[in-house]
């Protein structure tokens, strides 16, 4: 367990929030703290293509609520995440086993039930925003804080069903992340790495999944690939000293060996 808890607790006590799930779903808007021109920050529009503006203000606000139930879903089991580092006594591994299997759940089908009403919400605000931009073309006006190509870019990734697919896959993320923590609980290393190694193809910016994934190959021996996935860790969170350290004293090891 020596192992776990260092690189793991460590990991949690540094580590930088992840990419909402938002971002996840649509990877094409531009990055937290820039304004999106998708039409979701249009305010009190006045003009041309005003009457739609408004009904997607409704569904924007519709659809701000789906999302928020679903990355509910995810800070709840968050922590539970984090605590399984720590766990050393027989009463918390059961006490934490239970609430992975709770909240790994019904809870994240539920959420992720949320997310894709949240994407469908989307597709019909977004129709609205193309369609005021028409209204406003017509008038030889234009509609502020909107891009036509990237609504449009936005438009066609629900309609594809690529948006509803990253969704699916991100949750299944998130299963397989829970699973794997209850399968090392249960004291079955093998079944915990192949869940968590699915945890990271199905989120691979999911840093939490890498960090355990690493520490489960070293439960098994699998050094390299421990280092490896620790590896791709720290490239997600480079202000992660406690798996830079880890790194850095396998290398050190491996010179000494040779």
């Amino acid at each position: 367990m020596g192992w776990l808890v260092y690189l793991v607790a460590g990991f949690f006590a540094a580590a930088v929030p992840g990419p909402g799930l938002w971002p996840v779903v649509f990877p094409m808007l531009p990055p937290a703290g820039a304004a999106p021109q998708d039409g979701s920050q249009t305010g009190d529009f006045e003009g041309p293509g005003q009457a739609q503006m408004r009904l997607a203000g409704h569904l924007l606000k519709a659809r701000n609520q789906e999302v928020a139930r679903a990355e509910a879903a995810i800070a709840a089991l968050m922590p539970v995440v984090r605590a399984v580092a720590a766990a050393e006594k027989e009463k918390d591994k059961a006490g934490l086993r239970e609430a992975l299997g709770k909240l790994g759940g019904k809870p994240l089908d539920e959420a992720q039930a949320a997310l894709l009403e949240a994407v469908s919400l989307e597709g019909r605000r977004l129709r609205m925003v193309r369609k005021a931009v028409e209204v406003a073309a017509a008038a030889r006006k234009s509609v502020p804080g909107v891009d036509p190509r990237l609504v449009a870019a936005l438009d066609e990734h629900v309609k594809s069903g690529r948006a509803g697919e990253r969704a699916e896959t991100r949750f299944r993320a998130y299963r397989y992340l829970a699973s794997g923590l209850v399968a090392f609980l249960d004291d079955d290393p093998p079944t915990a790495v192949a869940r968590m190694k699915a945890a990271t193809d199905a989120g691979p910016d999911l840093a939490p999944a890498w960090v355990y994934l690493g520490s489960f190959y070293f439960l098994v021996q699998k050094v390299e690939l421990a280092v490896e996935a620790w590896k791709k860790a720290l490239a997600l969170d480079p202000s992660n000293e406690a798996v830079r350290r880890a790194i850095k004293d396998y290398e050190l090891r491996k010179k000494k060996r040779k």
